[in-house]
C-alpha cells in the first residue's frame, strides 16, 4: 500500500500520485480534458478539480481507472476537499458545492461570492 501518498497533476491533464517513502511514481490518472487545479488525496481516493469544469474521483483499488465523476460546475473547478462521505468544490463560477460522495450527486449550491473562489 500506499505509506505516503502525495498527488500532482498540472497543464498536461494528467494526475500523478507518489510514495514518498519509495520515491516512486504509484499512479497516473488521464481522463481529464483540461489542465488540473487542484487534487485532494485521501487513500485510497484521490479527487481532481480541472479546468474542463469536473472533478474526477480516482481509486487505487480499481487499476487506476476513474470511478466517479462530479459534474455540475458552470466554470473551472479551482478547488476540491473530501470530507467523509462529503466533497466540497470552489469554482470560478462562483459558488460552492457540497457533493455526497456515496451518489456521486450535488447536495447542495452555496453562491454569494463575486469573484472565482480558490
Amino acid at each position: 500500500g500506499i505509506n505516503a501518498e502525495y498527488g500532482s497533476g498540472g497543464d498536461d491533464f494528467f494526475v500523478r500520485v507518489w510514495d514518498l517513502t519509495k520515491n516512486s511514481l504509484v499512479s497516473t490518472f488521464s481522463e481529464h480534458v483540461g489542465p488540473i487545479l487542484d487534487l485532494c488525496v485521501r487513500a485510497p481516493l484521490v479527487l481532481s478539480a480541472s479546468h474542463d469544469h469536473t472533478i474526477k474521483v480516482w481509486d487505487f483499488r480499481t487499476e487506476q481507472r476513474c470511478v466517479g465523476n462530479l459534474i455540475g460546475q458552470q466554470g473551472p473547478v479551482k478547488t476540491v476537499r473530501i470530507d467523509g462521505s462529503y466533497v466540497i468544490s470552489g469554482s470560478a463560477d462562483q459558488t460552492v458545492k457540497s457533493w455526497d460522495l456515496r451518489r456521486m450527486q450535488c447536495e447542495t449550491t452555496f453562491s454569494g461570492h463575486s469573484e472565482w473562489i480558490n
